[in-house]
């Protein structure tokens, strides 16, 4: 059996099998593996610290927040349009096309600065209240990343 000698070797040798590449089956488990460990405390964290700052906040505050976020969550597909998808696609397929990343780059930009645009103006149709507004504002430029595109 396969199976049981490579557990072996990960219970044996476990800084060989996850921090170097000794083979492509064995690169693509050990990316996989960092990964998910990665995302898995990327969500644990999250969540500990909405927990925080709901309870920092209370509830009327905290649903301000929350609803900032949900607004700009509406207009964050605008931002991507699914460009991320197909740069990593065609940048994977041919390592040529490196000369348009200028031209990515000034589109993710273009994008996010209108979908930031398009937040803006959307503000003013939600209730009155000022600090809604500068919750959306803050939201938007946070999510979109403006200035890091």
């Amino acid at each position: 059996m396969d199976f049981k000698r490579y557990f072996k070797n990960i219970i044996l040798d476990p800084k060989a099998i996850f921090f170097q590449n000794k083979g492509f089956k064995q690169t693509i488990l050990k990316n996989t593996f960092w990964l998910t460990l990665s995302e898995g405390i990327n969500m644990v964290l999250k969540f500990f610290l909405f927990i925080y700052i709901a309870r920092i906040l209370g509830a009327g505050e905290y649903g301000k927040l929350g609803f900032g976020l949900a607004f700009v969550g509406l207009f964050n597909v605008f931002a991507d349009l699914g460009l991320s998808k197909i740069v990593n696609r065609e940048f994977a397929k041919d390592s040529g096309t490196t000369h348009d990343f200028q031209a990515v780059l000034a589109l993710k930009s273009f994008l996010s600065l209108g979908t930031m645009l398009i937040i803006f103006a959307g503000s003013f149709f939600v209730p009155t209240t000022l600090e809604i507004r500068r919750i959306i504002w803050v939201m938007g430029a946070y999510i979109l990343k403006i200035g890091r595109a």
